[in-house]
């Protein structure tokens, strides 16, 4: 337990490196039990999309507490490498977040970071849910609901992202 914890400080501090990934050797070497999620997670990469949440072996070992904590770390986080008082941003689920990503950015939005991945959906739908209630009452945050429901499609998803996406309130939204 005192390890997972230390990784986690370590790990906060750090932003992705130039593959999308913590600089942090156990989020690269630990592998997936799961061929799909691999897949998904170099086509996350490709399109930009930071994965921040923790190695297989470590939230398998995770408790709920831990969880949140460290998720609204990655939203402190997150909000400061952006520029705080600039940053807008939402907390959400997704089964895909590529597609997520994608809406996003028609809106202006242009980071994104997967804060956890878990095949339980109830999980999610609670850790999406306790974030936004921690972050809800922050004039930067733009989410108008608590969260927690996710779209119908979810039940049938293998694995569910819970996350964060970002911009600077200072940018000019692009013309098509």
């Amino acid at each position: 337990m005192g390890h997972l914890l230390k990784a986690t400080v370590v790990e906060t501090t750090n932003a992705c490196d130039s593959n999308g990934v913590h600089d942090f050797p156990e989020l690269k070497s630990s592998r997936e039990p799961c061929e799909d999620l691999e897949m998904q997670h170099r086509d996350i990469l490709q399109h930009g999309i930071c994965l921040t949440y923790l190695s297989y072996p470590q939230r398998q070992n995770s408790t709920a507490g831990t969880i949140l904590r460290r998720c609204l770390s990655e939203v402190n986080s997150f909000r400061n490498r952006m520029g705080k008082k600039l940053c807008v941003y939402k907390v959400g689920l997704t089964s895909s977040p590529v597609v997520r990503f994608g809406f996003y950015k028609e809106g202006n939005y242009t980071h994104m970071s997967l804060l956890w991945v878990s095949s339980n959906l109830g999980l999610c739908q609670m850790l999406e849910a306790a974030v936004i209630s921690a972050n809800i009452g922050e004039h930067e945050c733009r989410n108008q609901r608590y969260g927690g429901e996710g779209p119908p499609s979810a039940e049938t998803a293998l694995y569910h992202f819970v996350y964060i996406v970002g911009a600077r309130a200072d940018q000019f939204k692009p013309t098509h």
